[in-house]
């Protein structure tokens, strides 16, 4: 075997390919495939007809069972081939997807890889990007008619824990899968006055949502729910392998349309103006709806407020835009059913916290300011925490230069709230204060010498947090006459 072999045999390989002669061709694989060394190297020289291997130009041939025969022929005696990219960086399973290939070749290409060389030919064709930064799956999302991809490739990612793939951002609008999809069934929803995402939007959504949870170790993902989610998958995947099937799969259980509206929340970083858009049409559809308002949509007793308000922890390359800015446009529609969304607000969630508890904790009290309900302020949770207590806890992540803003609006809401003792630790407002570690940071970094800036606002601080200290004991001065008597 020789160069000049090998390209002699390419050669005739590409002319049975552009003049279709598919019994040809088969005749001329099937005896390559006897000799495994001389068909590799002749299906992964690069051409002029394929710009790189010979499987490259077979998949982009149109649509025709012969084709499909072929190629599923090549992969298999050659698997490495799936893995070659082109001079565009696109692996066959990119170009199947780009020319509308049926959803069964990507899936035989996958399965072939599927347990290869421990998955590693695997991850390598699904995180592989083109000169675009695209991988296949952002390609199925990006795509107006390739929605059917997105099942199939999912399946491989779920079943061999690739979810860190779904969050693979392309080079041009730095934009992962999930947002392509959304923004691109978006020119679609308002079509519908009852609008119901369809399944592979749903699909990824959950997924990406378990990829970000993952992640960012932000809790444990239930049996029940993963179960649930496995099923549906595998349903609407086989539903894309069918040809002749012509349904969309548009109905879902309880548990699933619970973690559309989760991960719709939690993704919402991913997402931008796209999760307010999608919200709004979600509105509109009854189910969705409760789910959104007044249901709870976790194993936690949390509802879609709760999840806003909390704090879910990102990275700066995982963002197409201020998160804090997104949530707040989340929760500005849902003020709009402020009456709808009464319940929500005061809704203790099975750890005794309201979205208000949660927000303090986690330095969003802006966002829920304008929605919260005397109700709150006054709620303590299961450790018997008022959200005054926990302003002034180390939990708390609020900034010294917005914790007066936040103390003034919930002890000018509820006054009597400064009399009351914090039950973990027994102490009153003013004693919390004193005892909290934004005192200890004012001298864990003595300044040297010279350093006057620093000494100034060093000091500046410090005179803002005795006076802090000395406000709460004001507004309650006889807390401190009752500990006397009891200590006495």
């Amino acid at each position: 075997m020789n160069k000049y072999n090998v390209r002699a045999i390419r050669k005739g390989l590409d002319d049975c390919v552009r003049n279709r002669a598919w019994k040809k061709l088969s005749a001329s694989v099937t005896a390559l495939i006897r000799d495994p060394n001389l068909l590799e190297a002749v299906v992964l020289t690069t051409s002029k007809l394929a710009s790189g291997s010979f499987l490259h130009g077979l998949v982009k041939q149109d649509h025709h069972e012969n084709v499909l025969s072929l190629a599923t022929m090549v992969a298999r005696a050659a698997p490495h081939a799936l893995t070659v990219q082109d001079s565009l960086l696109q692996t066959p399973v990119h170009i199947a997807i780009a020319r509308n290939q049926p959803p069964e070749m990507v899936d035989t290409f996958l399965r072939i890889l599927s347990g290869h060389d421990d998955n590693k030919s695997l991850y390598q064709v699904l995180a592989a990007q083109d000169k675009l930064g695209e991988t296949a799956l952002i390609k199925a999302a990006k795509g107006d008619d390739s929605s059917q991809y997105i099942p199939v490739l999912l399946r491989y990612m779920v079943q061999k824990s690739l979810g860190s793939l779904l969050l693979i951002q392309d080079k041009r609008k730095q934009r992962t899968a999930l947002s392509y999809a959304v923004s691109n069934e978006l020119h679609n929803a308002y079509k519908y006055p009852q609008y119901v995402p369809p399944a592979e939007l749903r699909l990824l959504l959950i997924a990406t949502y378990f990829a970000v949870v993952q992640k960012h170790e932000q809790g444990n993902i239930c049996d029940h729910e993963w179960t649930s989610f496995q099923q549906e998958l595998l349903d609407n995947s086989n539903n894309a392998l069918d040809t002749s099937s012509t349904t969309t799969t548009t109905t879902s259980s309880d548990m699933v349309e619970q973690l559309t509206v989760r991960a719709l929340v939690t993704c919402s970083h991913l997402l931008g103006k796209y999760a307010v858009k999608l919200l709004d049409f979600l509105m509109e559809n009854d189910t969705y709806r409760q789910w959104i308002l007044s249901q709870e949509v976790d194993q936690h007793g949390n509802y879609m407020v709760h999840l806003i308000a909390s704090n879910f922890h990102v990275d700066g390359n995982d963002a197409t835009g201020n998160t804090t800015t997104t949530k707040a446009l989340l929760l500005d529609q849902l003020q709009q059913r402020k009456g709808e969304f009464s319940e929500a607000v005061c809704h203790p969630n099975d750890d005794g916290n309201m979205p208000l508890h949660l927000a303090i904790a986690t330095g969003q009290f802006d966002l829920v300011m304008p929605l919260w309900d005397d109700v709150a302020i006054e709620h303590c949770n299961c450790r018997g925490e008022l959200p005054l207590h926990l302003a002034l806890k180390p939990v708390s992540v609020v900034e010294f230069s917005s914790l007066e803003h936040v103390l003034n609006n919930l002890w000018k809401a509820r006054p009597s709230s400064v009399e009351v003792r914090d039950s973990p630790t027994q102490l009153y407002p003013f004693q919390l204060a004193a005892c909290s570690e934004w005192g200890g940071k004012l001298h864990e970094n003595p300044c040297q010498d010279g350093d006057n800036t620093e000494a100034t606002s060093t000091q500046s601080v410090d005179v803002q947090w005795v006076n802090l200290v000395f406000t709460l004991l004001l507004a309650a001065p006889q807390a401190i006459l009752f500990q006397q008597d009891t200590n006495s």
